[in-house]
C-alpha cells in the first residue's frame, strides 16, 4: 500500500550544495511528517545525499549520473514520477 502524503515537494539541484542546505533548512521546518520531499540530483559532484539526509532522512533522491544540459522541466517530471497521491 502506498503512503498518503499531504504534499510532495520536488527540488532539482546540480552542485550548489550550500544553497540546497539553506533551502532545506527553511523548507523542512514547514513540512509535516507525512509530506514527501523528492530531490533530483542532476549529476552533482558533491555529497548531496548526506546534506539531504541531515534535514529530511526519508527524502527520495533521484540521481542523474550524467548532466545533459539544462533540462529543468525534464528533471522536474522525473521527480514528479515519484510523487505519491
Amino acid at each position: 500500500m502506498r503512503s498518503v502524503h499531504s504534499a510532495s515537494v520536488v527540488i532539482v539541484v546540480r552542485d550548489r550544495l550550500n544553497l540546497l542546505e539553506r533551502t532545506l533548512a527553511g523548507l523542512c521546518s514547514q513540512l509535516a511528517a507525512t509530506d514527501q520531499l523528492i530531490i533530483v540530483d542532476d549529476a552533482s559532484s558533491g555529497d548531496l545525499r548526506s546534506v539531504v539526509q541531515e534535514y529530511w532522512p526519508s527524502a527520495d533522491i533521484v540521481r542523474i549520473d550524467e548532466h545533459e544540459g539544462y533540462r529543468l522541466s525534464t528533471r522536474i517530471n522525473q521527480g514528479l514520477e515519484l510523487a505519491h497521491n
